[in-house]
């Protein structure tokens, strides 16, 4: 059993904190102790104040033997990020809308207390280390469970991909995804890359509108690092965002860098349904 676990709403998925409180409460009546850390809002927000008055507020994940995410895929990314350092499970209720990271919904909740006994298997992910070279120096770096996106946001730009040193492809197009195996399913499924086991260990590049029918998604072994660059950049506002979160300036002569991180998301799987069935139902949708 955990001895502790950290319940980590998105407001704007459990509004009011209702389901934060109904896990609070179901957890104590099983003999399980559990803290609240919300998400997207600072503890002093006006709805943060008013739950700490129900139920008692984290100010550190480190103590916690399980992280239970409400809201959607987007939550989980969110958490898993904050949480990287300390390598604790994360399990995610959706309230979402695809919920590949979020496994359960609301309406479980005896799973949910089940996970909390420690009757899950951990699901180990891998995560990109991302950083943004300019005139030589580090100006930008963070880590990705989902994925890194190269995006220009009117104009067709031309990228270039190395590895080893080496030309690994070239096209002119709208930008360039790079995907860990969990992001397999997300924006490079919908630009036409491949589906990958979540516990492989791979990096997956897809182009973005290529315009050229030889510009493919590829993947590549998790011990290479991938040097991007893009031409004609100057004067087409391009960005780089991190797991859809953060947007960052791309400018002619910069240098994006990506490679496996040391770190890792732990995801609680409660193994119950296959990915392939969870996956073709969510797909089906």
């Amino acid at each position: 059993m955990t001895n502790h676990v950290v319940i980590c709403p998105n407001p704007y998925r459990d509004i009011g904190f209702e389901y934060t409180i109904k896990i609070h409460n179901a957890l104590a009546q099983n003999g399980i102790t559990s803290t609240a850390f919300p998400l997207f809002v600072p503890f002093s927000a006006p709805e943060v104040v008013k739950l700490s008055t129900v139920m008692p507020l984290a100010r550190a994940l480190a103590p916690a033997d399980l992280l239970i995410a409400i809201g959607g895929d987007g939550t989980v990314l969110n958490l898993a990020r904050r949480s990287m350092e300390y390598q604790i499970p994360i399990i995610g209720v959706n309230f979402g809308d695809k919920g590949f990271l979020a496994e359960l919904d609301g309406t479980e909740m005896d799973s949910l207390i089940s996970a909390a006994k420690g009757n899950f298997r951990e699901s180990h992910r891998m995560m990109l280390d991302v950083k943004l070279m300019r005139d030589g120096k580090v100006v930008y770096e963070d880590t990705a469970l989902n994925d890194v996106v190269l995006k220009s946001v009117h104009n067709c730009i031309a990228v270039t991909t190395r590895i080893l040193g080496q030309v690994a492809s070239r096209f002119a197009g709208d930008g360039l995804i790079i995907a860990t195996p969990t992001g397999s399913t997300g924006y490079s499924l919908s630009a036409g890359g491949p589906i990958v086991e979540p516990e492989a260990r791979n990096m997956i590049v897809t182009p973005l509108a290529a315009h050229l029918l030889s510009a493919k998604a590829y993947v590549v072994s998790p011990n290479r690092e991938l040097e991007i660059t893009a031409d004609r950049v100057r004067g087409r506002p391009t960005v780089i965002t991190v797991d859809g979160n953060d947007v960052v300036d791309f400018f002619a002569g910069d240098e994006l860098v990506v490679r496996r991180s040391t770190h890792e998301t732990i995801i609680a799987d409660l193994q119950l349904r296959p990915f392939y069935e969870r996956m073709l139902d969510i797909l089906s949708r």
